[in-house]
């Protein structure tokens, strides 16, 4: 019997290839967008699932609270780890983790930075368990110049030579042994890094292991806890430890899952549920299809089920068969999206700049994709199968198959699927609009022709021999240096600033050389810049934005005194407002700028606007990178157009738009293909009444109005559908961003012109070749 049906599915398939093959490449397009999304969140949902013990690791955060804002900070001081370790027994152990950056290796003739180092507890081996590859896990990091590299790291520097016991130079002063190799840890890991060193290391650069409840807060912190510790009733006894001790701002310590902290830091799962959500839809376009086409059709098939019925078909047989018709078809469809999911995996790869593979090899995945096939099969076959199992013989022969309720539900189906087309469209073009809104929004920074680069070792150390060297060359207008980049600076602190009033205030504070402002083109509103002219400047003098003197309501402010950390300074000029927190999620906060050589880890080159030419700006910056070389031989020198940075919220709201993107263009293709296939069918049935009219004497464009006034109509009724869920979804998106564009009412025009027009070029083609047809070729059909 099975063999007799799928015998019967092969032939069907066969001899309808128009609607079998529509069929087969929507539910293909369905299934390997789903099979991609799906793969991607099981990776996402998967992070740093390689560490054996990662339910029983938790992660200590600082948590500071201001009226009703609450902040967490992923770094804490040294001093929280052995706290916790040796008053709560709930905690079994504690290590704590310094990342290292921008450091210079040299082994075996090769000169490198590393940019992802981390200096630990010399426990953090038993911890999270990292597989071993050489070396002993309990002794690797005994020694304060010992090193554990990755395998990967192992065979850049030693190739296949041991690497134990070899010795890399590190930042042309220390020499370290490797101790340890572990294995390289899996793409889809958020904590990794490519080497460790001992925490004891650290005390040879000055830094402090020891610290106090709250400060120096610049390590990540984990503890290992017992069995079935209530996170909860630990957090509530740490807080109370940490509140007696906390300073005058609310600070607080919280344990946070370790299985927890990826979504924690990156914006939870929302994400995950809105591709979800798209890959469901997306399929679901493709099952509707198939079902409007079935459904449609079922004249073609009528005779045929009546005769089986004569014969003795029973309606479960029949509902089998078309059942296993829809199977094979969706079988098939799968194993072109398979296919289709793996090439176009890459690219996706490269959109969301992580790195997803489609595990046909482990069993989940594997026993997951069979389910979603079997699932949508079952869907997309289900009411074709029961509808079409329903036909009666005697009605075969009357011909009254036609039932003007399953057509009404055919007509629901196609709009049902424009609707969630046109509500992709409205959403790819709000989220295209904001994103080039944001791209091209005036910061109040000037980025064109601007490097930066990491301050270390001797360019640090002979900064203003650097400079004069710079300013030499022709081309080359300001140079500066500073903590942080003007749009970056988003690390504000509560405390007590601009008058002495009691009242703790959030103020972000940048760190700068001469001519900062001048090089990033920042515009003074009142007073002056910091400059050589004046010495005191160096130790006396601030500069504020407007945000700040508005804040604490001061007249007049310029040549005042200014109270910042416990002392007074002289307020000499006021900066216009930039957007320091790129973003835009907020306006610009209240910024303090203090000259502090010793906290500028950046050197900001401003290259002569004016000079334009790729060939130019490259041998200019070849010539910066010979300069800062000569001060700095022992370290290559890494740099970075500002132009191209970007944040991470940055790059996620592209990936948003070109989700979005590709999914309007599926969603619209799969309606598309269905609109295409149910039109030929509808013309084929409408042929005979074609004829006539052209013989009673109706032109072509009548004809052409009457095959298309129900699309029409239909795209109509799904825009006004449409509408309203996609100006809801889009207005609470709106709502992250201080800045946005308005939803005009022309872009819910655009998309129903756009809607219109592309099911209209649909069916043109069949509705054409029907109003043309010779009308004595029309009567003679049927």
């Amino acid at each position: 019997m099975f063999f007799s049906y799928l015998k019967i599915a092969f032939r069907n398939l066969l001899k309808y290839k128009g609607y079998s093959l529509i069929n087969i490449l929507g539910l293909a397009i369905g299934l390997a967008c789903t099979i991609v999304i799906l793969a991607f969140i099981q990776n996402e949902l998967s992070v740093d699932n390689f560490f054996q013990k990662r339910k029983n690791i938790a992660q200590a955060y600082l948590k500071a609270t201001k009226d009703e804002n609450t902040n967490f900070q992923a770094t804490v001081s040294p001093y929280i780890g052995p706290m916790l370790k040796n008053e709560y027994p709930e905690v079994i152990d504690a290590v704590r983790l310094y990342s290292l950056q921008e450091v210079a290796f040299r082994a075996n003739d090769k000169l490198l930075l590393e940019a992802n180092g981390v200096a630990a507890d010399a426990n953090i081996l038993n911890i999270f368990t990292c597989p071993l590859l050489r070396g002993d896990a309990e002794t690797a990091l005994q020694s304060p110049h010992s090193i554990v590299l990755t395998q990967s790291m192992a065979e850049k520097y030693f190739a296949d030579s041991d690497p134990l016991g070899q010795t890399i130079r590190v930042e042309d002063k220390y020499n370290f042994q490797v101790t340890g190799v572990i294995a390289d840890f899996p793409s889809n890991s958020f904590r990794t890094f490519d080497y460790l060193v001992p925490i004891e290391f650290l005390e040879e650069l000055g830094l402090d292991i020891i610290g106090r409840p709250y400060f120096p807060c610049s390590y990540l912190t984990f503890v290992l806890l017992q069995e079935k510790t209530s996170l909860e009733q630990l957090n509530a006894k740490v807080s109370e430890r940490m509140l007696a001790e906390g300073t005058e701002i609310t600070f607080d310590i919280e344990l946070i899952p370790f299985t927890d902290v990826y979504f924690f830091e990156t914006g939870g799962t929302m994400r995950l549920t809105i591709m979800g959500l798209i890959a469901m839809m997306i399929l679901v376009l493709a099952c509707v299809n198939f079902i409007n086409l079935a459904t449609a059709r079922h004249m073609v098939r009528a005779k045929e089920i009546g005769i089986r019925k004569v014969t003795g078909a029973t309606r479960r047989l029949i509902a089998m068969q078309f059942m296993g018709e829809s199977m094979l078809l969706t079988f098939l469809a799968a194993i072109i999206g398979v296919i289709a999911a793996q090439q176009f995996l890459p690219t996706f790869n490269s959109m969301t700049s992580r790195i997803t593979t489609i595990q046909l090899g482990d069993p989940v995945f594997t026993l997951g994709l069979l389910g979603l096939v079997v699932l949508t099969g079952f869907l997309a076959g289900l009411y074709p199968s029961l509808y079409l199992s329903t036909t009666q013989p005697i009605s075969v022969m009357k011909k009254q198959l036609q039932q003007p309720g399953k057509a009404t539900f055919r007509k629901a189906l196609i709009v049902f699927q424009f609707t969630l087309s046109i509500a992709f469209i409205l959403c790819t073009l709000v989220i295209s609009r904001q994103t080039f809104f944001l791209q091209n929004f005036n910061l109040g920074v000037n980025k064109d022709n601007l490097l930066y680069i990491q301050m270390e070792g001797d360019i640090r150390n002979h900064f203003n021999a650097v400079k004069t060297e710079l300013l030499n060359h022709p081309n080359i207008s300001y140079v500066s240096a500073g903590s942080s980049l003007p749009t970056t600076i988003r690390s504000g602190s509560y405390f007590q600033w601009g008058v002495k009033d009691e009242i703790s205030r959030r103020l972000c504070t940048v760190f700068t050389n001469y001519d900062y402002p001048e090089t990033f083109g920042l515009e003074l509103v009142e007073g002056r810049y910091f400059s050589q002219d004046f010495p005191q400047d160096a130790q006396e003098s601030i500069l504020v934005n407007e945000a700040a003197i508005r804040k604490i309501g001061l007249e007049s402010p310029v040549g005042k005194p200014f109270y910042y950390s416990d002392r007074d300074y002289n307020l000499i000029g006021i900066v216009k407002d930039f957007h320091h927190n790129q973003l835009l999620s907020h306006p610009p906060e209240p910024l303090a700028f203090l000259p502090s050589p010793a906290n500028n880890d950046f050197l900001f080159v401003k290259i002569d606007p004016r000079i334009t030419d790729t060939a130019t700006i490259t041998s200019t910056v070849h010539d910066i990178q010979s300069i800062c070389q000569s001060f700095s031989p022992a370290r290559p020198l890494r740099y970075q157009f500002y132009n191209d940075f970007s944040y991470q919220g940055e790059r996620l709201q592209q990936v948003i738009r070109h989700l979005f993107l590709i999914s309007t263009i599926l969603a619209i293709f799969i309606s598309c293909l269905g609109l295409f296939g149910l039109a030929t069918f509808t013309n084929e049935q409408k042929t005979k009444q074609v004829g006539i009219r052209k013989v009673l004497g109706a032109s072509v464009p009548d004809i052409l109005g009457i095959l298309t006034r129900d699309i029409t109509k239909w795209i109509l009724l799904a825009n006004f559908l449409a509408w309203p869920i996609a100006w809801f979804a889009m207005r609470m998106w709106l709502q992250n961003f201080a800045y946005r564009v308005s939803l005009s009412w022309w872009l819910f025009v655009l998309a129903g012109f756009m809607s219109l027009a592309i099911a209209l070029l649909t069916v043109s083609f069949q509705a054409i070749k029907a109003a043309t047809a010779h009308p004595v070729k029309a009567l003679r059909y049927e």
